[in-house]
């Protein structure tokens, strides 16, 4: 049964795809205002993003539920998300206890042309996404 595991451990980590090189303060900059599409690896769901120099605004697939952030660059490749407002239907809006303390960490990791690879962090979960600029 070991050996499995060693083999399988192995495997995922000869897949995992180290990045070309760290994303540049210049080529950083094409990411902080605009849209984009963001698909995470661990979720189908495609969001829009619409980011302004305070503000990000995700919307959720094709429905029309949003959440809105406040952006906070803290470093050229690097920003944090606090959570502002939404509007979404269901069961998955943010809890009134999770809105005030709610911030998620971004760094961007790697950029080829239109795409950047990020990690996206909040509290001690880690996920990486893909984020493309949005060409429509």
């Amino acid at each position: 049964m070991m050996k499995y595991l060693f083999f399988i451990g192995i495997l995922f980590s000869s897949c995992q795809q180290a990045p070309e090189h760290k994303a540049t303060k210049t080529e950083c900059e094409k990411f902080k205002k605009g849209k984009f599409l963001y698909k995470s690896n661990a979720y189908p769901t495609v969001y829009r993003i619409e980011r302004n120099d305070t503000v990000q605004k995700e919307i959720i697939g094709k429905n029309g539920d949003f959440i809105n952030f406040n952006i906070n660059w803290t470093a050229p490749c690097t920003y944090e998300l606090t959570f502002l407002d939404q509007h979404i239907s269901g069961s998955d809006s943010v809890s009134e206890s999770d809105k005030k303390t709610m911030k998620v960490q971004v760094e961007i990791l790697e950029i080829r042309n239109d795409t950047c690879f990020v990690m996206t962090g909040s509290g001690d979960r880690s996920l990486p996404g893909i984020v493309y600029i949005d060409k429509k």
